[in-house]
């Protein structure tokens, strides 16, 4: 059985898990962590809210994603794995 196109999958979803890493930290470098409750900080309130709503996005998926491609893998693996003992349990002949 070839296997590669599924790792070829499996690596294509680890980039798309890194590139979200890679734009999470993007986005969070931008953000102001005081906290501002006043009025005149009205803009900063609002940009604040931005971003937490950009950075809780990216991390939903970013876990979903990570959750899926550590699965992912680790089912190749073991697909693998079980092609190798089977491959060496058969009798020579």
């Amino acid at each position: 059985m070839n296997m590669m196109p599924f790792v070829y999958g499996w690596v294509v979803l680890v980039v798309v898990v890194l590139s979200l890493a890679i734009g999470r930290y993007r986005v969070a470098r931008h953000d102001n962590q005081m906290l501002h409750l006043t009025d005149k900080a009205g803009a900063l309130l609002t940009q604040q809210a931005v971003v937490e709503r950009k950075l809780r996005r990216i991390d939903f998926w970013g876990q979903w994603l990570t959750v899926i491609a550590v699965l992912y893998g680790l089912t190749l693996l073991d697909i693998y794995f079980q092609g190798v003992w089977v491959a060496e349990a058969k009798p020579p002949g």
